[in-house]
């Protein structure tokens, strides 16, 4: 909600995002109270409040890195990314970890395949936002140009498909590190390599 606030985006996966349809005040309380309510799910384990308060750390200073000083060249990007989308999925993936009682070295391990997974995520996204038709997309496109926010495209030297390219790098590192986890059964290692091909290849 909020990053749609600080996009102003009116959609979001085709329909009206939350500020749009309700006003930028509820959306934010809103946002407020889900973040609260994250905490509360994990207060009573000590390492799931870290993971969450990390990540939230991570998120803010990527979002205030991207308002305030925008990165001026792949290296600056890619943290940024990592900031700002990759630690989200990595608290995902940390979390589901620590929930089904995983040691330390699948926990990290999963953490970087996620955290991987969103910064394919992200340079995707960027080249989404850069080349796709909008209404294929499900909301408007160009608004990193419109708004002089950092993509790939705009940051760096690559082209779309370079940047494609080093998408689908971030992803088979990703598999790298799932390749990593023994506690991983056959079915759900499955379901997260295509995850990690999903990511670079979608369309919207």
């Amino acid at each position: 909600m909020i990053d749609d606030i600080i996009d102003r985006s009116d959609l979001r996966r085709g329909t009206a995002s939350a500020w749009a349809e309700f006003g930028y005040g509820p959306a934010i309380i809103t946002s407020d109270g889900l973040l609260g309510e994250a905490f509360a799910l994990f207060s009573a384990d000590p390492n799931a409040t870290q993971v969450v308060a990390e990540a939230m750390v991570e998120l803010g200073v990527g979002e205030a890195t991207e308002l305030s000083s925008q990165p001026s060249n792949e290296e600056e990007y890619m943290t940024l990314a990592r900031r700002k989308t990759g630690a989200l999925f990595r608290a995902a993936a940390e979390l589901g970890a620590i929930a089904a009682d995983s040691d330390p070295f699948t926990v990290e391990a999963l953490g970087e395949y996620a955290e991987r997974v969103g910064v394919a995520f992200q340079i995707r996204d960027d080249v989404l936002d850069a080349v796709a038709d909008p209404e294929e997309l499900g909301k408007p496109t160009g608004h990193d140009a419109a708004l002089e926010r950092p993509s790939v495209v705009q940051v760096t030297d690559l082209s779309p498909e370079e940047a494609n390219a080093r998408a689908r790098a971030e992803a088979d590192r990703a598999i790298d590190a799932l390749e990593r986890v023994d506690a991983v059964d056959r079915e759900a290692r499955e379901y997260l390599r295509e995850l990690a091909e999903f990511v670079v290849e979608r369309e919207r």
